[in-house]
């Protein structure tokens, strides 16, 4: 009984801040969008693409070091200290969210984006500490993040991700994919093409994945299961764990 009530607290306080941060401090619409390039210092970025021409761009913005919702009277003061841009250039969308001084402030925001687009977009994204999250987009993806989670799923194209300190979670990637983290986990599931996983510190677990698979981990461990295709496996302090595999495979392991 008490671990369920401690599991409900839980669900509780994530979808508290989950509700909070879902608050939309501005919301803008733009048509003929066909690249979104975003980059924000310390918030989410997320891009979702569905069916028509619209993409619709909500700004959500908290305090850096609080969790207490501002008022808009309050994040229009702080905003003074910022650079907010939302605009199209042509037919990219252009989203800038960047302190205008170097350093700590103890009123500093994060400012994240949420962004819904066509389908067929490409884009540019980065954060310094926040999450980023694709799915169903078909184009060229390039997007960095300093110190947050990569989550993508139903992508198509040339897919290239990078984290420093977290993890990466990939369904359904698809043609030339690369990802990298140098500090978390990554988990590859149900994905086809040219495939390239790796992480400097965590491991790998890779399901349902077909063609030119190379994982890599320098300190973690490798696990597989139903691979097809070119696969090549190697960790350099851990195990490497491979089932149902189907084609040639190439698996060492320093540790």
């Amino acid at each position: 009984m008490k671990k369920v009530q401690l599991l409900m607290l839980a669900m509780v306080v994530t979808l508290s801040v989950w509700a909070q941060d879902d608050e939309p401090y501005m919301v803008k619409s733009f048509n003929g969008v066909k690249r979104v390039k975003a980059q924000t210092a310390g918030g989410n970025i997320s891009v979702t693409g569905q069916e028509g021409n619209t993409a619709k761009v909500e700004v959500m913005i908290r305090s850096n070091n609080s969790n207490r919702q501002l008022s808009n009277e309050e994040i229009r003061s702080r905003l003074e200290e910022y650079e907010l841009r939302v605009e199209t250039q042509g037919d990219v969308l252009v989203l800038l969210a960047k302190n205008k001084r170097n350093g700590w402030n103890k009123d500093g925001l994060s400012i994240s984006f949420r962004i819904t687009s066509p389908k067929e977009v490409s884009t540019n994204l980065v954060t310094s500490g926040g999450n980023i999250n694709l799915r169903n987009l078909n184009g060229e993806q390039d997007f960095t993040t300093s110190g947050g989670n990569l989550v993508v799923a139903d992508l198509r194209g040339d897919i290239s991700g990078k984290t420093s300190g977290g993890n990466i979670k990939a369904e359904r990637v698809f043609d030339k994919v690369d990802l990298t983290t140098s500090g978390g986990n990554v988990s590859a599931i149900a994905s086809k093409g040219d495939l390239n996983f790796s992480t400097s510190g965590g491991n790998l677990q890779l399901e349902d994945l077909e063609g030119t698979i190379n994982a890599t981990t320098s300190g973690g461990t490798v696990n597989g299961d139903r691979l097809t295709g070119q696969i090549d496996a190697s960790t350099s302090g851990g195990n490497v764990s491979l089932q149902h595999v189907s084609g040639s495979l190439k698996a060492g392991t320093s540790g």
